[in-house]
């Protein structure tokens, strides 16, 4: 939750956005509502979040460095980030990795399903090369990590976004840190600032101070203030604390939103972000409660949204990504099989192939250029599915049904 503040002459705008024009045409300028609060444009996760997906989809490697102290949101910073990229992708397989996956990053990476893009969060592995003695190991261990983009059997290089979170950034070996051009800081410390500074010539030195007060703010006193629109500041409660200063304008709210600085070789700019997750991305994911649904429930769900022909064939899509074939006749899942290889044997452009079956099956619309989502209530959906699928006399079933699938994962 927030207090706005009255508008006032300077803005810190140019302070805080990295975004510093005065031009009256420029594209950032207002506000915008978030999880249901008012925050500047150029403070939305939504920007840097287009920003890395779109570079991961150019160059096919990215790799980024989430820099912080304990207890600031790095974790729930990875969660973010996966379900950002997955969300506009689904082909994104999200895997959450420890210092022993690490240490065994080739038998890891064994286990990914073909033809998926791969999101590797890697957790705590702060001075984990410190552990190992032996040059080579480490040079296998980097090795691997680059050239996952090419995976074994595979004739097209997948899509690889390497997360890390460390708690000061010189932890890691030099090796991985040139690796990535991507670093986002929770919070900064004196010594991290001058780690920074040094590495940027100071070009950012006013920025970082003003970083450094931002996030005292906000851990210390559980708000912080930042700017809304060109002319005028918004108090914020850090996110996932409630304010319990009964001085503060703010007592009693629950926060949303934490505030980091990202930096991305380019230029330094600062984001509000909340926590988003799914049981798809989220770190211990497997362990979320998830609402149980029947296959009749699924179907009805898909058809609701696609119709019939069209939400089940995409229905059987998702199961094929799942490893489960038998959905179809059985003559079409051998032929999966042959067709597989095939595409792995021959030198074959697969986007011409696709083409070929569009015009074959004289589909008319527009080629699919990028993946859009369709913004759905899944649980309420399954609700509104359900009182219409039970009799009255199936009422407390249904009741007990309604309170399994009444939990919110931000979908």
């Amino acid at each position: 939750m927030a207090q706005e503040t009255k508008p006032r002459g300077i803005s810190s705008y140019d302070v805080l956005s990295g975004r510093t024009t005065k031009d009256p045409n420029a594209k950032y300028k207002g506000s915008t509502t978030y999880k249901g609060e008012k925050i500047a444009l150029w403070h939305s996760p939504s920007i840097f979040l287009n920003d890395l997906y779109g570079e991961n989809q150019t160059k096919q490697f990215t790799s980024v460095m989430v820099i912080g102290s304990p207890g600031t949101g790095k974790s729930s910073l990875h969660s973010l980030i996966s379900h950002g990229m997955h969300t506009r992708n689904p082909n994104y397989y999200v895997m959450h990795l420890y210092r022993k996956d690490l240490l065994k990053l080739d038998q890891t990476l064994k286990n990914v399903p073909p033809g998926r893009d791969l999101i590797l969060n890697f957790h705590d592995v702060t001075g984990v090369f410190k552990d190992i003695q032996n040059p080579a190991q480490k040079s296998l261990i980097i090795t691997t990590l680059t050239e996952a983009r090419h995976p074994n059997f595979e004739q097209t290089d997948r899509k690889v976004m390497v997360l890390v979170n460390v708690h000061y950034e010189n932890s890691m070996e030099k090796i991985w840190r040139s690796q990535g051009s991507w670093k986002i800081y929770t919070d900064m410390n004196s010594d991290e600032a001058q780690v920074f500074d040094g590495k940027t010539k100071g070009r950012y030195k006013r920025k970082v101070d003003i970083f450094q007060r931002t996030v005292l703010s906000q851990f210390r006193k559980k708000e912080f203030t930042v700017s809304l629109t060109q002319k005028m500041d918004r108090t914020y409660v850090t996110g996932g604390v409630r304010q319990d200063n009964i001085k503060s304008h703010l007592y009693g709210k629950q926060g949303i939103f934490r505030f980091i600085m990202v930096y991305d070789t380019i230029d330094v700019k600062f984001y509000l972000v909340p926590l988003e997750y799914c049981n798809l991305c989220s770190e211990g994911g497997q362990e979320l409660k998830k609402t149980q649904a029947t296959p009749r429930e699924i179907d009805q769900l898909i058809s609701n949204y696609y119709g019939q022909k069209d939400g089940r064939a995409g229905m059987k899509l998702a199961l094929v990504n799942a490893g489960v074939l038998h959905q179809f006749r059985n003559k079409i899942a051998y032929a999966y099989n042959i067709a597989y290889e095939l595409l792995s044997q021959f030198d074959i452009d697969k986007e011409a192939l696709a083409d070929y079956y569009r015009e074959t099956a004289q589909i008319k619309e527009k080629k699919l250029w990028t993946i859009n989502r369709k913004k759905v209530n899944y649980f309420k959906d399954l609700d509104e599915i359900r009182a219409k699928n039970v009799s009255p006399l199936g009422s407390m079933v249904l009741n007990r049904m309604k309170q399994d699938s009444d939990i919110d994962l931000n979908l």
